[in-house]
């Protein structure tokens, strides 16, 4: 699960073109927990949530994939079969092409250059993830909205006049659920980062207007 430069993802967009693609709509799932992982999904376009439930049936957000990732990666070396232990739902229509396992392995064995690429960008991307999941286990409500906003900025940002656009459309109640507080809870945060001239939040987009800002709330 790693996102790579333009020219590696050019390379890899085209030998994944040769697989089949599948469509999901919004809320969609891929995926469920138990199912047996034997293929590479990489998605062409929208974005995927990746996430597991609580004891208490909240809902908490591993990572979001944006287009150019590849999932289950790493399984791709895993010399016994790997079952999933999580859900995978698109956020928004999203498109995936599948390869099987092996012929995927392959590819990349053959393109060593590729290989080194995904596992060094995959390993600076995993102290950003254990950073993200310190402060959803640890965090307060405001520092936890906060991280999930910097990580949702930084995937799927767009510098325009105002700031930064989260160019997804997600209402209170999607952004709530991604970590595990109520859309209460939510909005009157939200509310406060208004108010403090951080952000705004219409049209089920968000706009960043103050990233500086919101990275000091986003420490634990």
């Amino acid at each position: 699960m790693t996102q790579i430069d333009h020219h590696a993802g050019h390379e890899l967009a085209l030998f994944f073109s040769k697989y089949p693609s599948f469509h999901f709509g919004k809320h969609e799932h891929l995926l469920h927990p138990c199912h047996n992982i034997e293929q590479v999904y990489y998605l062409c376009s929208g974005a995927i949530r990746q996430y597991t439930l609580a004891k208490n049936g909240n809902e908490l957000t591993i990572t979001i994939f944006k287009p150019g990732t590849m999932l289950f990666f790493l399984q791709l070396f895993n010399q016994s079969n790997s079952e999933n232990q999580y859900y995978y739902q698109a956020l928004e229509p999203s498109t995936v092409q599948i390869a099987p396992f092996l012929e995927t392995k392959t590819y990349l064995q053959a393109h060593g250059k590729l290989l080194l690429e995904f596992l060094g960008r995959m390993s600076r991307g995993l102290e950003g993830f254990s950073n993200y999941f310190r402060i959803m286990i640890l965090g307060t409500g405001c520092e936890k909205v906060s991280a999930l906003l910097l990580m949702l900025s930084e995937r799927f940002g767009k510098q325009i006049k105002e700031g930064t656009l989260i160019d997804l459309a997600l209402t209170h109640y999607d952004l709530a659920c991604m970590i595990g507080i109520s859309r209460e809870t939510l909005s009157k945060i939200m509310e406060q980062l208004e108010q403090q001239r951080l952000l705004v939040h219409k049209s089920k987009k968000t706009i960043i207007i103050n990233l500086l800002g919101l990275q000091k709330l986003s420490i634990v």
